[in-house]
C-alpha cells in the first residue's frame, strides 16, 4: 500500500489512527480502501472532529479478519470487520452495504489482501461511537442515584473526572 498514491488519504489516517501498525503485524487481513478520490465527498471536518477511538472504530469497519478475494467475498452475504459490524456483498462488480463499489480488487499484501473501493463506509445508523455529554451526565447521574450515595466525595469527583475522560476521548475509550 505504501507504493499507491491513490490511498495517500487512507495511509494518513491509518497513521493517525495506529492501526498501520496493527496492519503491518501479523495476522491476516482484508482492507477495504478507499480512494482518495472516495473522501472528496466528506465535509473537511469529518475526521478532524473525530476522537482517535472513533477515527480507528470507522477505520476498523475497513477491516475484515482474514484474507478474501473478490471472488470469496462475492460468495459471502455478510461478514464481520475488526469493528464489529457486519458488511454485507452482492453483485458484480461486487457492491458493499448496497453503495460501496470495489474498483480495483486481489491486491497481495504481505499478510492478507487490499480492496480499492469508491466511497468511505459509513457505520451502521444502530452504532453510536460515543455519547453526547448530556447523555453521558444522564448515564452518570443515574448510575449515581442507583449506585451510590450522592453526598459520597469520593465518587463525586470519580464522576467528575469521568465525564472529563468522556468529554476528551469518546465513551468508547474507558475499556
Amino acid at each position: 500500500m505504501k507504493d499507491n498514491g491513490g490511498l495517500s488519504t487512507l495511509r494518513g489516517l491509518l497513521r493517525k489512527s495506529g492501526l498501520n501498525e496493527t496492519l503491518s503485524g501479523d495476522g491476516a487481513f482484508t482492507l477495504l480502501a478507499p480512494i482518495n478520490s472516495a473522501f472528496d465527498g466528506l465535509p473537511d471536518t469529518y475526521f478532524g472532529g473525530l476522537t482517535n477511538t472513533q477515527l480507528t472504530q470507522i477505520l476498523q469497519y475497513h477491516i475484515i479478519p482474514g484474507t478474501w478475494s473478490v471472488f470469496d467475498l462475492s460468495d459471502q452475504k455478510e461478514l464481520a470487520t475488526e469493528q464489529g459490524s457486519m458488511l454485507n456483498f452482492s453483485g458484480t462488480p461486487l457492491v458493499i452495504n448496497n453503495s460501496t463499489t470495489v474498483t480495483g480488487g486481489d491486491v497481495a499484501a504481505t499478510n492478507g489482501m487490499v480492496h480499492y473501493i469508491d466511497t468511505v463506509l459509513t457505520l451502521p445508523d444502530g452504532f453510536k461511537q460515543t455519547y453526547d455529554v448530556p447523555e453521558c451526565d444522564a448515564k452518570v447521574a443515574s448510575y449515581a442515584a442507583v449506585c451510590c450515595p450522592v453526598d459520597d466525595p469520593a465518587f463525586l469527583n470519580f464522576c467528575k473526572d469521568l465525564l472529563e475522560r468522556f468529554k476528551r476521548e469518546g465513551v468508547g475509550s474507558l475499556k
